[in-house]
Order: C-alpha cells, then structure tokens, then sequence
C-alpha cells in the first residue's frame, strides 16, 4: 500500500508523488503527481496492487473532489507545514 508522499515510478518510467490516496466505492483511489512537473496529475485506482489509470471522466471528477476535501483536511494541512 502506498501513503501520502511515497515516490512511486510508473511502467511508463515516470517518477510520481502520491498527493492522495482513499478508499471510496469500494476501490482505493490514488492521485498522482509528476515528479518532473508536479502539475501534471493522474488519476487512477489499485487493482490487484497494480495502479490503473481512470478514464471516466465522472470518475475523474469525484476522484478530483474527494482528494480536495481530503487535502485541505486540518491533519493533512499540519502534516504538511
């Protein structure tokens, strides 16, 4: 399992920042930033511990507002800082 702030390389041999990970629906959704350009973001889910990036963008979308909510959380903020 990952956590907030592990560096992970992907098979496309792209280094990433976890920004977030939660469970949701059943899945564990993890958002990914790029390491070369942090603003760059994926977003995908663990299957059977491989990460697959979502392609729905419904999906998309309540990854996007369930990771903000997680990370303006006071406990990720103060770990933050």
């Amino acid at each position: 399992m990952f956590n907030r702030g592990d560096l992970i390389t992907l098979s496309d041999k792209n280094k990433y920042f976890v920004a977030d990970i939660f469970e949701e629906l059943g899945r564990v959704f993890v958002v990914l930033s790029n390491y070369e350009e942090p603003e760059k973001l994926k977003f995908c889910y663990l299957k059977e511990n491989n990460i697959k990036e979502i392609s729905n963008p419904e999906l998309i979308k309540m990854v996007i507002e369930k990771s903000n909510i997680n990370l303006h959380k006071k406990e990720v903020l103060d770990e933050i800082i």
